[in-house]
């Protein structure tokens, strides 16, 4: 334990954080022993001990340090020597650590446009550069460092580090060896310079068929892009089959420019085929894009087709639709990718009223996939519907159409939606009383009802017989609407006891 001097002056401060400093004349474990002439630095919350440093080591005059004091404004730890009759200081920051931080880039790579000058930089043997920040006072904000550099070398699609590597170097009196944190270097991909895109007109192209290819190119910087645009159509090894344009681009700040070319497909083989643009300047690729088209056999007038049929012909006015779709591939050897069957039914009126569409994320060569979906009818208006089915491609190009219809019936007709109440005052009578008896039928459904019958019996169901009835007309229930039966009145002239 340490041993005070005990001649009155205070040798213990503590600083903003939770540690303190002590000097004292007695402690083995900082090699202490006589006159106070080495300052240790004590952290309660963990319990770990150092020496800050050994006044000796500085001056062979601070070699009775009697009095110490943290100046908070100052950052600085005061110390009285009682030897020489000086006060002495040393810096303290709460809360914060000596940092090194290293970047180390690739070979031939350099940095340049520091936020923070680096303390050094360090030629690897490997050609390689460790550029060394020493960084002072880090606090638990941290500290940004910014720098450019240029990656050489590169091309379009590639996905490369920024640096070579990176850490981080801790150094405090309290760790018997440096902490060394490694730090994530980001990536960059190199895109397009340019947006372009490329596409023909449709999907499917039989034999001696024109194909409209189009591309747009958009330029979103400030400055001009230009370059040489070769649109290009290759087979499914990739190899080029016929070059569609290709002519000098120049492309203005903020600025787009389409390009559009025939291309005749004479008598290429059934198949995919892709066309693909690419913007090259220098010899360097700035931006490229691609997509497929299919080439069908001389029989074959898509490379899928669909059908639509629902489970009925007719439906009530609340009902549900099941809607099932087919898909069958016409070709031998191409599968498709990516494909959506759009359904959309339609009312009497061509309004759209529902909207469903099933991805397909393959269709195999041959193949034939089934897609189901329900449609929920509420109280629909009478009418034929029409379910109208597109098959998409990729890039939304129509494939195939096809279409079913079905009927929603008038409810006048089959009484669908009528529901009614009765009401019989009092429940319980004696034989020659009279009972009261009310109700209502109301139309839910999705016409006019004109010219309802409606009889009113009062039943003795454990005889089967009828008793008494009250038959009546309803003019006319209009939608939603409601008719309340003629009040009346039954006299209870039957056998006792009976419900």
């Amino acid at each position: 334990d340490p041993i005070f001097e005990g001649d009155g002056y205070p040798n213990i401060a503590a600083d903003c954080a939770d540690n303190f400093y002590i000097a004292t004349s007695q402690w083995k474990k900082i090699n202490q022993n006589g006159e106070e002439h080495i300052v240790a630095q004590v952290i309660p919350r963990t319990g770990r001990i150092a020496a800050l440093f050994d006044g000796l080591q500085i001056s062979s005059s601070l070699n009775d340090i009697d009095y110490l004091s943290y100046d908070r404004f100052g950052n600085r730890l005061l110390m009285w020597n009682h030897g020489d009759g000086k006060i002495w200081t040393v810096p303290v920051t709460c809360g914060a650590i000596s940092v090194e931080a290293h970047v180390v880039t690739k070979p031939g790579q350099t940095l340049t446009g520091f936020s923070t000058t680096p303390s050094a930089s360090v030629p690897l043997a490997d050609g390689r550069t460790d550029y060394v920040w020493s960084l002072r006072d880090v606090t638990t904000s941290g500290a940004t460092i910014a720098f450019d550099t240029i990656l050489k070398g590169l091309k379009l699609g590639d996905l490369a580090s920024v640096a070579d590597s990176g850490y981080t170097l801790f150094k405090n009196s309290f760790s018997p060896t440096d902490v060394r944190v490694p730090l994530d270097i980001p990536t960059v991909r190199v895109s397009n310079l340019v947006s372009l895109s490329v596409a023909t007109d449709k999907g499917d192209y039989s034999a001696n068929a024109t194909a409209d290819v189009s591309s747009k190119l958009v330029n979103a910087f400030t400055r001009t892009i230009g370059g040489n645009l070769t649109i290009e159509v290759l087979d499914k090894t990739g190899s080029r089959i016929a070059i569609v344009t290709q002519q000098g681009i120049v492309i203005p700040a903020s600025g787009t420019i389409p390009v559009t070319a025939p291309f005749p497909i004479g008598r290429l083989t059934p198949a995919q085929y892709t066309v693909k643009a690419t913007l090259v300047d220098n010899g360097i690729e700035q931006a490229k894009a691609q997509s497929t088209f299919n080439v069908l056999p001389d029989n074959i007038s898509a490379s899928a087709k669909s059908s639509v049929v629902t489970d009925k012909t007719k439906y009530n006015p609340t009902d549900r639709v099941l809607i099932t779709s087919r898909l069958v591939s016409q070709s031998a050897n191409v599968n498709l990718d990516n494909l959506t069957l759009m359904v959309r039914v339609y009312d009497p009126g061509n309004q759209l009223l529902f909207t469903h569409g099933h991805v397909v994320a393959q269709l195999l060569a041959g193949a034939t996939r089934e897609f189901s979906v329900n449609q929920t009818l509420t109280n629909g208006a009478q009418g034929t519907y029409t379910v109208r089915q597109e098959l998409l491609d990729s890039q939304n190009r129509v494939i195939d159409q096809a279409q079913t219809t079905y009927d929603i019936g008038a409810s006048s007709s089959t009484g669908f939606g009528l529901s009614g109440t009765l009401t019989a005052t009092p429940k319980e009578v004696r034989v020659g009383e009279t009972i009261a008896l009310s109700g209502s039928v109301t139309n839910s459904g999705n016409s006019v009802i004109t010219n309802l019958p409606l009889t009113l019996r009062v039943v003795d169901p454990a005889q089967n017989v009828i008793v008494n009835e009250y038959p009546v007309t309803a003019a006319s229930i209009a939608v939603s609407g409601s008719f309340t039966l003629p009040s009346n009145t039954w006299t209870a002239n039957v056998r006792p006891n009976a419900t």
